[in-house]
Order: C-alpha cells, then structure tokens, then sequence
C-alpha cells in the first residue's frame, strides 16, 4: 500500500514537472527571440521602415542609396522644373534655379539615419516598432530668394493689373464735376505665393491659372469733398523771385455748395462707374481780380521827398560821392504789402573797398572824418518820403546833434557798425517801389510808387520845440597867443528837445493828430582859445600886428573846424 501512494503521488507531479519546464523553455526561446530581434535591428545599417521624405517612402535604403535618390528627386530637378503663371493671354514662366531655389539633402539624410538610433536600447526598438506601424514623414528643408521671386510676382501683376479709379474732383474757372470711378481688377498674389510653396516643397512644375481680385472704388468721403469745394476768394497778389523781379499771382474764385445737397448727390451716384456729376456750386468773386491789380500796381505816386547838399569842398565832394552810392543800393527796391525795409540790409557795409569814401560825421560825440560820412542824409530823406506815404515806421533813430537838410525832428541816423537802422513796413495792401536819386543840381530824391487806397486823405508833419539847450563853453588857454586875445576854435551846438506830430485830413478837415517820437539833440561844447602870452604894449595903432584884434574894441577872432566853417550839413553815426 506504501509503495502504490508513492506512485500515486509521483504520478500526480510529474504533469506539473513538465508544465513548469515548458513555460521555461518558452521563456527561453522568447528572450533568445527577442535577443536576435533586437540585435538584428539594432545593427541594421539601412534606413527603417516607415520613414517618409515628403510623399517619397525612403524606408531600407542604404546611405549612398539615400543620397542617391533625394539628389535626383530634388537638387537635379532644380534647374529643369518651371513654374508657369498665366492670367488671360500673359504668361510669365521661369525656373527654380532662377528663385534661387536651394534643398538641404545632407540635412534630411542625418535625420533619416538618425531615426530609430538614439537612444537607449528600449527607446531605439520602441521608436522602430511605431515606424512599422505609424510611419514618420520627414519634410525636406528648402529655400529660395524670396525678394527676386517678389520682383517676378509684381512685374506680372504690373502687365496684367487694371487699376482701381477712384472718385476724384474736377475743379474749374466756372464749374465742379464729380468723377466717380470703377472698380479695379489685379492678381491674386497670395494665392500665387502659396502655390509656389508647395510647388517648391514638392518639388514638382506648376503651371497655375492665376485668380483675380477684384478691388472695389473707396467709398466718397462727403467730408472730404465738400472741403475741397468750398474755399474763400483769394485776391490777386504779387510775388517776388530769386532776383527780386515781380510777378503776378492770379486770384482764385471762391466756392460754397450746400453739404446736404452734396450727400444726397453723391448717395445717388456712388455705384454708377464711370459717371460724372456737376455740382451745384456758387463762385464767389474776389474783392480784387487779376485785371484789377495789373491796372492798380505802381498806380500811384504816393509821396516825393528830397534833401539838398554841396560839393564845394573835398568832404562835401566826398559826401555826395557816398550818397549816390547808398541811393543807388536803394533804387528800384519793391516791399510786398507787410515787407520791413531795413537800410543796413538794404545798402550794406559802408566799406572803402565799395567805393565809399571819408567825410564828416558825427561819431562818439565829436565830429570826426569816417568812411561813408553822408549815408545819414540818405536815410532821412528816404524817412520823410516814407512818413509822407505814411508808411508804418519799424526802427528810427535820431542824430546825436542836429542836422541842417531837415527839420529839427525828421530825420533818421544809421550806423551799420553799432546797428543802428531805419526800418519800415509796407502797411498798404499793394506793392510799393522806391525810385532813388542823385540830381544834377546836388539833391538827393526819393519817390515811393504804389496804389493810393485813399485819395481823400493826405498827412502832414509838424514839430514842436519843447527845451533847448545852449552850447556850453570851454575855454583853453593858449602861451602863443598874445595876452587877451580870444579865437573861437569850434562853435559848438544847442541841444534841443523835439516832439514830432503826425496830422491827418480828410478832404482838407484835420481828422487826427498824434505825436509819433520824441527827438533829444545833445549839446556840444563851444570852445574858445584865451591867449596868456605877455606881450609889450604898443605905442602906437600903427605898430599893432595884423590879424590880432579885428577892431580896438573886439579882441575876438572867429576860427571853425571844416565841419562849421563850411556851412553844410554834417552827417551824424550815431553810435553812442
């Protein structure tokens, strides 16, 4: 009985035995599979299934094979595949090589390779193992120039486009038409980007039938139109050129439309291309046409002033020698209506190398010999024929001392040197000409020629004196000059304070009169030589020396500098 159980038993276990050693040797056989498998894929040299370059299927190429195949599917089509456009009867064709098209071969083999390789051991036989069953598409990097292939699209769309015309305004003499427009039609270039990319990341010909876009008019902006019809009228005008020369600006009408009646036409029209409309537009007339500014300017004399001066000596020669040259800087000289005239600018530097010469003037309170001594007496004639026009006064100055050509009050001192200037501004609403001259007959004129706005009314000037100043004396004392004996030696000045009065009539009735400046002269000193000499007296009126006294009662002898004893009005730089 003992012996049937132990074969019982051992019968019972040995179906279990053979069970364990079958799942053993399948285990076995699995990791012995698996092993070879894995070796076998591991070391394969070839490209793996299921890898794609674009639409091509490069699975189990070698390396060389690889190159092989995406160079003659891709560098060597380069220079043969063309890409052609066309748009009704244009064409425009050209080739990849001309775009600059380049494929980067080396770059899409190392990832090609390089797929299923890297990685630990798991990694690389899993990625291989989703290859088998998904694939992999890899995209071939590619470029080209994009500014060459931009340059070929819009030469294209340059032959083929028709313009959009917008509305535009026509603006007449006598009338404002309204021009609407038509739509425009031109080539659908992102549509042709697009299908040139894909041609070259295919890398397949295209020839492509180009859509079109058609481009619609802007809508009328009522706004815009209606301020661009209206305007104000704009007067006739001058203007001067480069070289000073005038011309006439003609006017321009004004223009005034109704913006309601406006909206309601352009709403009415505004789709129907290619149509024009004249505006109901009222022309408003300018207050001074062309034909009546040509027939006003330079119309009238407006004021004439002029000075006198002599040329009996070498300084009054000198004077009248810089006189004709400032009068003729001067001469012709034309001021649009608010021009500033200014006689530095004007004339300019009072140089020798211009010709200008040396005579009296006053300069630091003296009278002095000065290159250009006479200009003053230029400024202040031109100052009384412009208070005459009764133009606006900018800038004047009176002289140091008085001076004699003019009324104490009129006259006006320039000094290039220490900028003192007479200035003055063309009030009129014309154009003004200076006409300046140097008679014959020692007179120096100015005419200022422009249009009398209003004939009835005519300006005077007055002065009133209001303190005057004697000329203090000084005396020198003279050891060559007999004991007693006097000699003038310079005159002197009176100082004297002027008011300057503008009156103004209308039709012969005084409407205003209003002080326009006040002038201050300063003195200057009288100065006499008293003699201290001790001389014998005489024993008789016999022996008296001549020229010692002029009567036995008068020991005083009159003596002047050139600038008094030649009697002519001195010209004043007033720099002090």
């Amino acid at each position: 009985m003992a012996n049937l159980e132990i074969v019982k038993k051992n019968f019972k276990e040995k179906p279990k035995k053979i069970f364990i050693l079958f799942t053993l040797m399948v285990i076995s056989l699995s990791i012995l599979s698996f092993l070879i498998y894995s070796i076998s894929t591991l070391a394969y040299s070839k490209t793996y299934k299921g890898i794609y370059i674009n639409n091509y299927n490069v699975s189990k190429m070698s390396k060389n094979d690889l190159y092989s195949f995406l160079t003659a599917n891709f560098s060597e089509k380069i220079n043969n595949n063309k890409i052609i456009l066309k748009y009704k009867d244009k064409v425009r064709e050209f080739t990849f090589s001309e775009i600059g098209v380049k494929y980067d071969i080396e770059k899409a083999i190392d990832e090609v390779m390089n797929t299923g390789r890297q990685g630990n051991i798991f990694k690389r036989l899993m990625e291989v193992s989703r290859l088998k069953k998904n694939g992999k598409i890899i995209e071939m990097n590619y470029s080209y120039d994009k500014n060459t292939l931009k340059k070929i699209i819009d030469d294209f769309n340059n032959e083929t486009i028709k313009p959009v015309k917008e509305a535009d305004l026509v603006i007449e003499d006598s009338k404002v038409t309204l021009r609407i427009g038509h739509p425009g039609e031109q080539i659908d270039t992102d549509n042709i980007y697009k299908a040139i990319e894909e041609s070259v990341k295919s890398c397949t010909e295209l020839e492509h039938d180009v859509p079109t876009i058609i481009v619609p008019p802007s809508s009328i902006n009522v706004d815009e139109i209606y301020n661009k019809i209206c305007a104000e009228p704009v007067d006739a005008k001058a203007k001067l050129d480069d070289n000073k020369k005038i011309s006439i600006v003609p006017h321009s009408r004004g223009r005034s439309i109704e913006k309601d009646e406006l909206t309601n036409i352009i709403k009415q029209i505004e789709n129907q291309y290619d149509t024009e409309k004249v505006l109901p537009v009222k022309f408003i007339e300018p207050k001074i046409t062309t034909s009546v500014f040509e027939a006003n300017l330079f119309r009238d004399v407006l004021s004439t002033a002029s000075t006198s001066f002599s040329t009996n000596t070498v300084n009054n020669a000198n004077r009248a020698v810089n006189m004709k040259l400032a009068t003729s800087k001067i001469d012709g000289t034309i001021l649009l209506p608010g021009d500033v005239f200014s006689f530095n600018e004007v004339v300019g530097p009072r140089t020798a190398d211009r010709g200008y010469l040396p005579a009296n003037s006053y300069v630091g309170g003296k009278i002095v010999k000065d290159i250009g001594g006479g200009i003053c007496q230029v400024s202040t004639t031109l100052y009384n024929s412009t208070l005459k026009a009764d133009l606006e006064t900018v800038s004047r100055s009176n002289h140091m001392f008085t001076v004699s050509y003019v009324p104490f009050g009129l006259d006006a001192a320039v000094d290039y040197a220490s900028s003192v200037d007479f200035k003055f501004r063309n009030n009129t609403n014309m154009p003004i000409k200076i006409q300046g001259k140097v008679t014959s007959d020692n007179r120096v004129v100015f005419t200022i020629i422009g249009t009398n706005e209003n004939p009835n009314k005519t300006v005077e000037f007055t002065t009133v004196q209001v303190s005057s100043t004697p000329a203090p004396v000084k005396y020198i004392y003279d050891s060559n000059l007999p004991e007693g004996q006097k000699v003038v030696v310079d005159n002197g000045m009176t100082g004297y304070v002027i008011d300057t009065y503008k009156i103004v009539k209308i039709n012969g009735e005084v409407q205003s009169k209003t002080k326009i400046h006040r002038s201050t002269y300063k003195t200057l000193d009288k100065t006499i030589k008293v003699g201290t000499k001790k001389v014998p007296k005489a024993t008789s009126s016999a022996s008296a020396t001549p020229g010692e006294a002029a009567s036995p009662n008068d020991n005083t002898v009159n003596s002047h500098s050139d600038g008094v004893i030649d009697s002519q009005p001195i010209d004043i730089a007033d720099v002090v």
